[in-house]
């Protein structure tokens, strides 16, 4: 093999082993977004679960001020140091405005 045939052929290596790795580069780039994707959707779901259980221990401490009238800082001693005064009044705020999807949760809730 000649001196001309060897650069073509070390130019025809270079460049399948370039095509290579830029296939494995766009696998491990749609990979990374699919899991991006995952990360993404567990986040959102995970605020939406934690919005809907403070709307209901929010609804809880109303319920223990406005029905059985204690209190804000007699309702949190009922909490057996769940939350604070502070907790509470925030609760119990979050609670009073409508939810994002404009319902509001009912799962789990005390009737």
């Amino acid at each position: 093999m000649g001196r001309r045939e060897g650069k073509i052929e070390a130019r025809r290596e270079a460049a399948a082993s370039q095509l290579l790795l830029r296939a494995q580069r766009r696998e491990q780039d749609d990979r990374c977004g699919r899991l991006g994707i995952v990360v993404v959707l567990a986040l959102q779901e995970r605020d939406a679960w934690v919005e809907e259980c403070e709307r209901r221990a929010g609804d809880a401490l109303t319920r223990l001020v406005e029905e059985e009238g204690l209190s804000v800082r007699d309702a949190v001693g009922w909490c057996v140091g769940a939350v604070t005064v502070a907790d509470a009044t925030r609760l119990r705020r979050l609670a009073a405005q409508p939810s994002g999807d404009g319902e509001r949760p009912t799962t789990g809730q005390a009737q």
